[in-house]
C-alpha cells in the first residue's frame, strides 16, 4: 500500500500516461510490471529478516534443492500473471485467477489422487462457466493474451501445490518458507525485468 502511494505521487517516466496508480493495474504500472514485484519480493525479504531478528518466528533451515522449486514455482506464477494482466483485460485477468482453483483440484486429483467433497466439486461449475463464457465473448481477448492467462494458470496451480507439499516436508510455517524463497523470487523478478519492461522509461523514472 505504502509503495503505490508513493508510485501516485511520482512523476511517470512514460510519455502520455497519467499517474494517478490508485491500482496497480493502470497503464504505467503495466510496463513496469516485473519491476513492482522484484521491490515487493525484496522488501518481503527484509520483513522476514527483521521479523526473524526480533523473534516473531523462528528461523527453519531448509536446502536450497527443496525451497528452489518452490521459488521458481511462484517466480513463473508471478511472472506470467503479471503478463497475463499486460495483456488482457482487467475482467479476464480475475477470471483466470479464478480458473486456477479448479486446475489446482484437477492435478491434485489426476497427480496425487485427491478428491474434495461433492459440496466443493458443486461450487467449481459457475467458476467454469464463467471462465468460459468470458474467454468467448470478451471482445479483448487475444491469442498472446490467453496464452499467458492459460500459463499463469498452471504455474500457479503447481506453485500451490509445491508450497503446500514442501511447507508439510520441511515442516515449517508460511513465513518461514517465504523467508527462504523470497530473495530467491527477487533475484528471479530482477532478471526478468530487461525482457519485459520498460527499461528506458525506468531510466527516465530514477534521474527525475
Amino acid at each position: 500500500m505504502c509503495y503505490t502511494r508513493l508510485i501516485s505521487y511520482t512523476p511517470s517516466p512514460f510519455p502520455s500516461h497519467n499517474t494517478s496508480c490508485s491500482c496497480i493495474c493502470n497503464d504505467t504500472s503495466h510496463q513496469m510490471t516485473h519491476t513492482h514485484t522484484h521491490t515487493h519480493t525484496r522488501v518481503c525479504m527484509h520483513v522476514c529478516m527483521f521479523h526473524t531478528g526480533i523473534g516473531s518466528f523462528q528461523f527453519k533451515a531448509a536446502s536450497l534443492n527443496n525451497v528452489l522449486v518452490v521459488a521458481v514455482g511462484s517466480l513463473l506464477s508471478v511472472a506470467f500473471m503479471n503478463l497475463n494482466l499486460s495483456h488482457n483485460s482487467v475482467g479476464f485477468y480475475q477470471l483466470s485467477k479464478l480458473a486456477c482453483i479448479p486446475v489446482t483440484l484437477l492435478i491434485q486429483l489426476v497427480a496425487y489422487g485427491e478428491r474434495v467433497p461433492r459440496a466443493v466439486q458443486s461450487t467449481l461449475i459457475p467458476i467454469i462457466c464463467g471462465v468460459g463464457y468470458a474467454t468467448v465473448y470478451d471482445m479483448e481477448v487475444n491469442t498472446l493474451g490467453t496464452t499467458y492467462a492459460a500459463a499463469a494458470v498452471i504455474a500457479t496451480a503447481a506453485a500451490q501445490i509445491f508450497t503446500n507439499t514442501y511447507q508439510k516436508s520441511l515442516d515449517c510455517n508460511a513465513l518461514q518458507l517465504l523467508y527462504h524463497t523470497s530473495p530467491l523470487i527477487s533475484v528471479g523478478m530482477l532478471v526478468l525485468c530487461p525482457f519485459f519492461d520498460d527499461i528506458d522509461g525506468l531510466r527516465r523514472y530514477v534521474c527525475i
